[in-house]
């Protein structure tokens, strides 16, 4: 064998090395970064909370309707924003009520990471942010605009979504097993909240109802997990409605 076909194929062997290496390495970068950042966040926690008057005042307003009403800022959530939108972060902030818009502030822009939530049956614990900006879904657990924050406060009804698969490392990959009856938790910088599966549907991209509680849902707080459902079609959602059961003081 010439030594051009012997350095071509060193070659090929590299390139086919690093096509298996380079995925795996990354999924152990974003495996390492998700045990960091819930470790700041439980470290964070002990010493500093988010006000209760912000909590209760959020719910409030986004019971009463006027919560996030800017497109714009619904927009910069669900989106990644770059140099040119920060103008618009803060127009977009100015709209919210005066109550809770610099705690809101501080959540948005500083990426406050606001909980974790752990799965035990997929093992699976990931920290939670505000927003689903493709940022914070490549390797977390996002709270969908104009959704509750899980603390427990009757009537919530958080909205979290995560990756099936980001581009190399799975969040919630295994969410699929999860069946009725399964519990989850989440952890804020009070509380310990543990939910319970009452259902699960697997419903289109544009069956956005199912976001909201219905009109006939009682007071008990409600957490609802959103991910792609890969069995029949990545333009479906597979959803797990759950009930808060437990609330344990830290």
């Amino acid at each position: 064998m010439s030594n051009k076909k012997k350095i071509l194929m060193a070659l090929l062997l590299i390139c086919g090395l690093s096509l298996v290496i380079m995925p795996l390495a990354y999924q152990k970068y974003l495996e390492s970064e998700n045990v960091q950042q819930i470790k700041q966040f439980r470290e964070a926690s002990a010493e500093e909370h988010l006000p209760n008057c912000f909590i209760s005042d959020y719910q409030e307003h986004l019971d009463d309707g006027n919560l996030l009403n800017s497109d714009k800022l619904s927009r910069l959530l669900d989106d990644n924003p770059d140099d040119n939108d920060d103008i618009e972060l803060e127009e977009a902030l100015e709209e919210l009520p005066d109550e809770i818009r610099e705690q809101f502030r501080e959540i948005i822009v500083n990426q406050k990471v606001i909980a974790t939530i752990n799965i035990p049956k997929i093992n699976q614990e990931h920290a939670v942010y505000y927003g689903t900006t493709s940022n914070i879904l490549a390797n977390a657990v996002g709270i969908i605009a104009n959704t509750s924050l899980p603390y427990g406060l009757p009537g919530e009804y958080a909205v979290l979504a995560g990756h099936r698969g980001s581009k190399f490392g799975p969040v919630w990959r295994d969410i699929g097993e999860m069946q009725t009856g399964d519990t989850f938790t989440i952890t804020n910088d009070t509380h310990r909240l543990t939910y319970q599966i009452y259902d699960i549907k697997i419903v289109t991209v544009d069956q956005t109802q199912y976001l909201q509680p219905s009109s006939n849902a009682d007071d008990t707080a409600q957490a609802v997990l959103v991910s792609c459902d890969h069995t029949i079609s990545y333009g479906r959602r597979i959803l797990l409605f759950a009930r808060m059961t437990e609330k344990e003081s830290l």
